[in-house]
């Protein structure tokens, strides 16, 4: 996939996401949110000539974002991958997954604001 293809599909798996979780259904909503993020990684990744193929990478990414003054995106990134891991457990409170949610989404924006800066 090119870079801008993983921004289109983190942009759709975002809004997937929040359709998942408007129906009632969390453990579904999580596993998209996390593929929204990922792809957002991903895109980066390929643009900046980056390793971004598993977890230790996406981090990596992350971590060197925060390197250039992106702050704040590695707490970000620990919240969006425990909502993911709570998709295959279901082990989150309504409220645990509400804000981690909501962190997964403030993440996936600062992730395409980067890898799809203002013309």
């Amino acid at each position: 996939m090119t870079p801008e293809e993983h921004i289109a599909e983190s942009r759709d798996s975002a809004q997937t996401a929040e359709r998942l979780f408007e129906e009632g259904r969390p453990l579904q909503g999580a596993e998209i949110t996390w593929c929204s993020v990922k792809h957002a990684i991903n895109a980066i990744g390929l643009q900046r000539g980056w390793l971004y193929e598993n977890y230790r990478q996406k981090k990596n990414v992350v971590k060197r974002l925060e390197s250039e003054g992106h702050d704040n995106l590695l707490e970000l990134l620990a919240d969006a991958r425990r909502l993911h891991i709570d998709s295959d457990h279901g082990a989150l409170s309504t409220q645990e997954v509400t804000e981690r949610r909501d962190s997964a989404a403030v993440l996936t924006e600062r992730l395409l604001a980067i890898a799809s800066p203002p013309q």
